[in-house]
């Protein structure tokens, strides 16, 4: 009697790259703006930050992401994953040092802030529930700072996050100000949207273009009372005259030369204060 031999296989389970899985997110639910990944490697960050970063203004996100590597606070190391994306311009992530990679800091920020309406916070200067406060050197503090990445320690007895950028070249840009111009962009998409969905038409005529920059000027308004925009100087939305508009832009019903422009609010982060005490 022999004794048979069965070789069973099992297919392998498809696995998806990083931007793959994204994709196939988006095209799922794309009504989602904040992202965190559960990785801590620099590829899968890195391999995230890019996809983010390539879908541009068309469908704008941002990613935090959070590294614990050595690397981050020695200011002459540029191997971390901080000084790789900010030499991309990545503005689209915001890179946060943490010692404890079973912590999820970034995701605890995402939780606390995004809620807000945008223009109405910054993102330094916040306790997180539960997360653990970095030791760190104002050394050590300086370095993951100037490579644009950001920090959770102790200032003056308080538990606070600093500074709240993304990884943008030269000094990096703020995260407020690019949901808050994130903001702008996505309500005068849909705003104008609407418009053109609601009404039974919008005539190429002075009165059309002026629906259309009553629609501009309105979400303008919103960006200035949240605070993305300042209220100390007026936004301003320019449309063409209708006698300027050429035949060409008539016949493809496609109006041209609208533009807007607006102040960012800014924030106050730091303080210099000088002065002089005399005794008389």
């Amino acid at each position: 009697m022999t004794t048979a031999t069965y070789t069973v296989s099992t297919p392998a389970a498809a696995i998806q790259t990083i931007p793959e899985a994204l994709a196939a997110a988006i095209d799922y639910n794309n009504d989602w703006y904040g992202l965190s990944i559960y990785s801590r490697t620099l590829a899968d960050i890195e391999a995230t930050s890019d996809y983010i970063q390539g879908l541009g203004a068309s469908n704008p996100k941002i990613f935090f992401a959070q590294n614990a590597a050595s690397e981050m606070l020695d200011v002459g190391a540029s191997s971390d994953i901080a000084s790789l994306l900010t030499a991309k311009a990545n503005f689209r992530t915001s890179v946060w040092y943490h010692a404890d990679n079973t912590e999820f800091l970034e995701m605890a920020l995402m939780g606390g802030q995004l809620p807000t309406l945008p223009g109405s916070i910054t993102w330094a200067y916040k306790s997180l529930s539960t997360i653990t406060v970095d030791t760190l050197t104002d050394g050590q503090k300086a370095a993951v700072h100037s490579k644009n990445a950001n920090t959770y320690d102790t200032v003056a007895s308080v538990a606070i996050t600093e500074e709240g950028k993304t990884c943008d070249t030269a000094s990096g840009e703020w995260i407020d100000v690019i949901r808050g111009v994130d903001w702008i962009q996505v309500n005068m998409s849909a705003d104008l949207y609407t418009l053109l969905v609601n009404s039974p038409k919008v005539p190429y005529s002075t009165a059309g273009i002026s629906s259309v920059k009553g629609v501009l000027i309105n979400v303008l308004a919103t960006a200035q009372t949240q605070g993305i925009l300042t209220l100390d100087e007026p936004a301003t939305v320019t449309v063409p005259d209708i006698a300027d508009v050429s035949a060409g832009d008539k016949g493809t019903r496609t109006l041209n030369d609208v533009t807007f422009t607006g102040i960012l609010a800014g924030a106050i982060q730091k303080i210099n204060v000088q002065g002089t005490v005399t005794l008389v």
